[in-house]
This record gives structure tokens, C-alpha cells and sequence, in this order.
């Protein structure tokens, strides 16, 4: 493996790495979601919480699609040029026999 791939493939990994922590805090945060409805007023401070926590996990859900989505395109761009060095390789031992 040449030495542009493997940075790609390191920077792959902290890629995936980053996706696995921001679903790690997803699930913290998601612990403190409270699916009960609250309609009476001394329960205004438990609405104002729930919306809080509701738009939290919203941004985690959006940045989380997006960077899974980039990993995986990511990786197969990946695989798709190392496949293609050692079609290539293979290709140039077969010409030079």
C-alpha cells in the first residue's frame, strides 16, 4: 500500500471514529428524553427541558446522517483506488511476463 493511500485510510478511520463517538453521546443524550406530555403550568420548566434535549438530538441526527454518509462514500473511494492499484499492478506483471 502507497503512502497517499494509507493517509487516506487513516483519515478514514478517525472519519468512522468521529461517527462512533457522536452515536455515543446520541445515546447519552437521548437517556435524558422525556416522552411524557406535559400540559399543566407548573410543568412549563419540564416542556422548555424536552425542547431543549428534542433539538439537541435533532443536530446529533443531522450531523450523524451526514458524516455516515461521507464514510461510507469515503470508503469506497477508498477501496475503489486500492482495487484499481492492484488491477493495475496485476496488469503491468501480466505485459511485462
Amino acid at each position: 500500500m502507497n503512502g497517499p493511500l494509507k493517509v487516506m485510510l487513516v483519515s478514514w478511520i478517525s472519519l468512522a471514529l468521529v461517527v462512533i463517538a457522536l452515536a455515543l453521546y446520541r445515546h447519552l443524550v437521548a437517556k435524558k428524553e422525556d416522552d411524557s406530555l406535559h400540559v399543566r403550568d407548573d410543568e412549563t420548566v419540564l416542556v422548555s427541558q424536552q425542547n431543549a434535549v428534542a433539538h439537541r438530538l435533532a443536530w446529533i441526527d443531522r450531523w450523524g446522517k451526514s458524516l455516515t454518509v461521507l464514510a461510507v462514500l469515503y470508503g469506497l473511494l477508498i477501496a475503489g483506488i486500492y482495487f484499481f492499484n492492484v488491477w493495475q499492478a496485476q496488469s503491468h506483471k501480466l505485459w511485462s511476463e
